[in-house]
């Protein structure tokens, strides 16, 4: 595997001698892993978005990118280092980054921040930043009740919204500021059909490009409903994955990095809904379920030892296909 110096390191070669296209990787976590190719104008065009949406009255603009150079995150970071003309450190990605050091701006994926607030340590060095950039993936409630606590204040977190076809993120909300609202970036065109959102700007060619995202519009952003294609049809019933699994973590105290709901072929209902769980003894000492509603609870109960993650994110499918059935009977 490249490490992410060597990385950045070929793309400061290629940046800076003009290169127009990048080879950008998506993560595969709502479909198969892929190569994308990202124009340099689209780069500029998002990283001036950012800086003027997040960053337009910050003086010190230093970042620190844990994230991998060959998936969006990474890669827009040392972009945005190079339109912004501003410093940036390097490190490795792991679940657990090394945040210590003196920087304004770091973007991490939720499972990176869940490990990062269990320690005061990960605390101590969270409270160096300006400001914490959240992408990737959806946050758990409990860790969302944590950042908003009296020692996180002095540190903004964003959540941001964006796809790889957008260049990164279009929209954001700041925790504990806009009531799960996130507000589009501006240059970018956004619509929303049967709960469908579409967006359109420079990045997507002014094509309007569906996001597969189920989102309710509000007067000044949207809302987030959870993916179109993480539903589970049960017998004419249909069920939001994400919306099982917050209500799941919520109740049962479980961060969304230790579990997912999916769903597997069934002859009678179509789809049923299932839950794959990292740790077996959670599962073994779970026999209530009563906190859901019927058609909510899952059918069958898995354990997955391995499960697999690209850039903070379940690859639901695969890891599903290697977990194991748990006979609680």
């Amino acid at each position: 595997m490249v490490s992410n110096r060597t990385l950045h390191a070929e793309f400061l070669d290629a940046w800076r001698s003009g290169e127009e296209s990048f080879i950008m990787h998506t993560s595969g976590s709502t479909g198969n892993p892929s190569q994308m190719i990202w124009k340099r104008e689209h780069m500029i065009w998002s990283a001036e978005q950012t800086l003027s949406a997040f960053f337009n009255c910050c003086q010190d603009l230093s970042q620190l990118c844990v994230l991998p150079l060959d998936k969006a995150g990474g890669l827009m970071q040392a972009a945005r280092a190079e339109v912004w003309n501003a410093p940036i450190e390097v490190r490795e990605a792991a679940s657990l980054p090394q945040l210590e050091g003196q920087f304004s701006i770091v973007s991490l994926t939720p499972m990176q921040l869940h490990h990062v607030v269990q320690s005061p340590q990960g605390i101590h060095q969270l409270l160096g930043f300006h400001t914490v950039l959240i992408g990737g993936g959806p946050i758990d409630p409990a860790l969302e009740a944590r950042l908003t606590q009296p020692d996180l204040l002095p540190v903004r977190f964003i959540h941001t919204f964006g796809m790889s076809e957008t260049y990164s993120h279009f929209a954001g909300r700041v925790i504990g500021d806009t009531h799960g609202i996130y507000r589009v970036l501006k240059g970018y065109e956004w619509k929303v059909e049967d709960e469908l959102l579409f967006v359109q700007s420079p990045t997507t060619s002014h094509r309007w490009l569906e996001t597969r995202d189920r989102v309710r519009a509000e007067a000044d952003g949207f809302t987030w409903l959870g993916r179109a294609d993480f539903v589970v049809n049960s017998g004419g019933i249909k069920l939001s994955i994400e919306a099982i699994e917050e209500a799941i973590s919520a109740h049962m105290g479980w961060p969304l990095t230790d579990f997912f709901v999916w769903k597997k072929t069934d002859s009678v209902l179509g789809e049923a809904l299932v839950l794959v769980h990292t740790q077996l003894e959670a599962i073994e000492t779970t026999s209530d379920w009563s906190f859901l509603p019927p058609y909510h609870k899952p059918k069958s109960l898995y354990h997955c030892s391995n499960p697999v993650v690209a850039n903070g994110k379940w690859l639901r499918a695969v890891s599903f296909a290697q977990s194991r059935l748990i006979d609680l009977k």
